[in-house]
């Protein structure tokens, strides 16, 4: 979303780690901001959270209806 790129990770291992980066300043995405920018952080996480459609074919067990976050 505009300069911001959220990533999740660690989504295999039953837990989601978001991390979130300023492109606009670290083009090579090297800093996670997301403890800097919690707000940012917490409208992108929504966003996914919104978009996120379960697949039977490509289950995320952690998204899909278990613990999130």
């Amino acid at each position: 979303v505009g300069d911001w790129k959220a990533v999740r990770q660690s989504l295999g291992k039953g837990r989601v780690v978001t991390e979130l980066y300023d492109l606009k300043s670290d083009p090579g995405e090297q800093y996670d901001v997301a403890a800097e920018q919690s707000d940012v952080l917490q409208q992108l996480i929504r966003v996914m959270d919104d978009e996120h459609i379960p697949s039977a074919q490509f289950p995320i067990p952690v998204l899909d209806g278990q613990t999130r976050r």
